[in-house]
């Protein structure tokens, strides 16, 4: 009788050390309230801050959230945005800000990275190896190829966000040998060039291109670089400046709005207010479509550049806007859209969008429902 009561308590043990293992596999929810974020948040705050909703509260469940991305496709193709890679460098190349493809190579890549230079891969990004890395500035918030002659790249400098590499460049460096060695345009070091935003080049002249700045308006060069005039004058950072096929621009200016002219010189840009607001906006973020320059997306923020004011859309390049859905209704998060805020359009479907801040999200309807994605590294920055 008592083997037989040992064997029965010795079972017992066991099946509850089972049951112990199996209820603490199970991915029950856990209980969350919201906490007031810290001033200067440590490693470890930031760390969770990145898995919190937009209420604050970390979820749980999130591995069966994870699962469902299986359904989101990348702008590349029909593989998924679980699928994505992480090409590098893996060398501290810094925060990057700018990609350029080669327009003859696909698999010749350069990105410009702040606090980290520029760095080119010739294999499709299976290794990378930095250039001008003893360059006097090596923040680099821009890069970018001339269509016209692949030898050609101009960079600007300066990183204009105000975080913790917030520190001036030094003005714009050009390359004629295909992005081995850069050298730096005399005509731009002056304070003006100190803070870059971007960098477009005419389609239509292969020796113009304009110069976004943080703080010193629009600057145009007819020379390729030998010189420079100031064609819109303002204080405010100008985040974006797109260009299309026949010449004519869009501009965002931070608190100001949308711009547009029709050939990039001084006092030829008016403001575009048709179906967008015109008072407590920010950072503005505009995307033309490839295989469509009539379609024509834009992503505002507020005037505190804390939170996303809608995502619009366009179907006469820009001279009219139309309201589509917030992608914060969806789960977006735009509380520090001074710092990252893109939006794109895949190459060859202009219904299929892409916005990035703290996270991505994803529309394959031009912007009437998105779709968040929650896999990847939190801040986007280049599309």
């Amino acid at each position: 009788m008592k083997l037989k009561l040992l064997r029965i308590s010795y079972f017992t043990i066991l099946l509850a050390f089972t049951g112990l293992l199996i209820f603490s596999e199970i991915d029950f929810p856990k209980k969350s309230t919201p906490k007031k974020a810290k001033a200067n948040p440590s490693f470890i705050d930031f760390y969770l801050l990145k898995k919190k909703n937009e209420s604050g509260i970390i979820p749980g469940g999130l591995s069966r959230t994870w699962e469902k991305q299986t359904l989101i496709p990348n702008k590349t193709g029909d593989v998924l945005m679980d699928s994505v890679t992480e090409l590098g460098p893996f060398t501290v190349g810094g925060r990057t800000r700018s990609i350029v493809i080669d327009h003859k190579n696909p698999q010749i890549m350069w990105l410009a990275a702040i606090s980290g230079g520029v760095w080119k891969t010739n294999d499709g990004g299976a290794s990378w190896f930095p250039i001008n890395d003893q360059a006097p500035n090596l923040n680099v918030s821009y890069i970018e190829q001339n269509p016209f002659n692949e030898n050609i790249l101009y960079y600007c400098t300066g990183e204009g966000a105000g975080n913790s590499s917030g520190a001036p460049g030094d003005g714009i460096y050009k390359s004629t040998d295909r992005g081995q060695t850069f050298e730096r345009l005399a005509a731009s070091e002056i304070p003006a060039f100190d803070y870059g935003w971007k960098i477009i080049s005419s389609p239509l002249d292969s020796h113009t291109f304009w110069v976004a700045t943080g703080y010193a308006g629009l600057w145009k060069s007819e020379d390729a670089g030998a010189s420079f005039k100031q064609v819109y004058v303002s204080n405010r950072p100008i985040y974006d400046i797109e260009i299309f096929s026949d010449g004519k621009i869009l501009m965002g200016v931070n608190q100001l709005g949308l711009f547009m002219s029709n050939n990039g010189d001084s006092g030829t840009f008016t403001q575009v207010t048709a179906g967008l607001p015109i008072s407590s906006t920010g950072r503005y973020e505009i995307a033309i479509s490839p295989t469509n320059p009539s379609k024509v997306y834009l992503a505002i923020a507020n005037n505190t550049n804390t939170a996303l004011v809608g995502f619009y859309s366009s179907v006469d390049s820009g001279q009219t806007f139309v309201e589509k859905r917030n992608p914060s209704l969806d789960g977006g998060y735009y509380p520090f859209t001074w710092y990252c805020l893109i939006i794109g359009v895949r190459a060859n479907n202009e219904d299929h969008v892409f916005i990035g801040s703290v996270n991505p999200m994803v529309s394959f309807d031009g912007g009437d429902n998105w779709v968040r994605a929650e896999n990847s590294h939190a801040d986007y920055h280049v599309y």
